[in-house]
């Protein structure tokens, strides 16, 4: 039996953070040359612990996906391609098809977890990875998409643009359970959740680093046209 979810990724590039303070969530996001940007805009990012995440002091609204914090989480120290200094689109996107797997989308990868091989020599040439360069975003959902259709062959997925997206249709989608993919400062960002607080709305996402203190993050939403790519998976 064929299963029906859709959900977008969204490709956002904000490349400049201005500093304000928040609190529980201090610490600036900073950026590296793993992704091309697409688009640009004028933003804040700040990481933020499991304990900051779940601190819901002078937060008015918030949101999750289903099991968002129930599945297996891949970091890029994970993996050899740490050591090139590029890899959190090929991290992100086991995130996603691990958060999918969670959900009942069994095929998504072989085994029960992701191995150094898989990822080496499947979801690294999907994405047209390498040790040198940087990643264009315009091919994650492309990407995505051949991935999760080599997993059953009744998995199958259309692609398509979706160039506007309002703060009541991200929330929309979360609450639908349809995460995100965005970048921020030329990181790639797996958004679970979303929050306001102190009257600033906010992606809640997570890093793909290791540390305790940074494992997510806090993005401010803002409302320039960005580039997205939506997925229906069939």
């Amino acid at each position: 039996m064929k299963k029906l979810i859709c959900f977008v990724l969204s490709i956002v590039c904000l490349l400049s953070c201005g500093m304000t303070s928040i609190a529980s969530a201090a610490q600036p996001l900073e950026g590296d040359n793993a992704i091309q940007p697409l688009a640009s805009d004028n933003a804040t990012g700040y990481v933020a612990s499991y304990s900051q995440l779940t601190d819901y002091s002078n937060v008015t609204e918030y949101g999750y996906i289903n099991n968002w914090n129930n599945f297996t989480y891949y970091y890029t120290n994970d993996f050899n391609e740490y050591s090139n200094d590029n890899n959190c689109v090929p991290t992100q996107i086991a995130n996603l098809l691990s958060y999918y797997k969670s959900v009942g989308y069994i095929y998504a990868y072989p085994g029960s977890r992701i191995t150094q091989s898989y990822y080496t020599n499947t979801i690294c040439p999907a994405l047209g990875y390498s040790a040198s360069g940087s990643i264009n975003l315009n091919d994650a959902a492309n990407g995505f998409k051949t991935l999760f259709e080599s997993g059953a062959s009744y998995y199958s997925t259309t692609v398509s643009n979706q160039i506007y997206l309002s703060w009541n249709g991200f929330k929309s989608l979360i609450n639908s359970n349809k995460p995100l993919l965005i970048a921020y400062q030329n990181h790639l960002y797996f958004v679970i959740g979303y929050r306001t607080r102190g009257g600033v709305n906010y992606y809640v996402a997570i890093t793909a680093f290791s540390g305790s203190y940074e494992r997510y993050a806090l993005i401010e939403y803002t409302t320039t046209h960005f580039n997205r790519k939506s997925i229906t998976i069939n």
